[in-house]
């Protein structure tokens, strides 16, 4: 007591404390700082966790398609291609399902492919009938052999999709290369 009655006498300041307004700076630059560091380890989380499913998606869907790979269809026809596809959930997660369509291969037509009009009798003179024939036994052929597959997967809650597709070899089918 005696000493604050001699501060005060002497008019001295005491200079041992922070001041009010050193601690409150002091405050604010800690609160900008947390709430700095939490709103980016929020984003980061969310980030995570987006992530997270964009891979399990991929998984998902690699896996069938690997499936369609080591097991195609018995039988590929127009009847594959026909309505949006199939929709099934996937075992093991049942949030998730897969949508699989089958595409034919469709080659575009020889003349169309060169540019030339097919109406003009010159142009339809001035092309090669051997490698039209040719092309067209191939295109034949292809559009029986390859098909693609389309699958995707979706998060029936999130509606988060992700669809990868691949090309699938018919091998029952047959290749005919006579009649040049």
């Amino acid at each position: 007591m005696t000493s604050l009655k001699k501060c005060l006498k002497d008019g001295s300041n005491n200079k041992h404390g922070f001041a009010l307004i050193e601690v409150m700076i002091a405050i604010f630059l800690f609160a900008v700082f947390f709430a700095v560091y939490a709103t980016s380890n929020g984003f980061n989380i969310a980030s995570s966790e987006q992530i997270k499913e964009e891979i399990l998606l991929r998984q998902l869907a690699q896996n069938k398609i690997n499936e369609l790979i080591e097991n195609p269809p018995e039988e590929f026809s127009k009847a594959l291609t026909l309505g949006k596809g199939e929709t099934k959930k996937v075992e093991g997660y049942e949030v998730y399902s897969t949508t699989v369509i089958y595409k034919e291969m469709l080659l575009p037509d020889y003349k169309k492919m060169k540019g030339l009009d097919p109406e003009a009798a010159s142009s339809q003179e001035e092309t090669n009938q051997f490698e039209e024939k040719v092309y067209e036994k191939v295109k034949e052929n292809m559009e029986k052999l390859v098909w693609q597959v389309e699958v995707t997967v979706t998060n029936t809650i999130t509606e988060a999709k992700y669809s990868v597709s691949t090309w699938l070899y018919n091998t029952k089918a047959k290749v005919e290369v006579e009649n040049f």
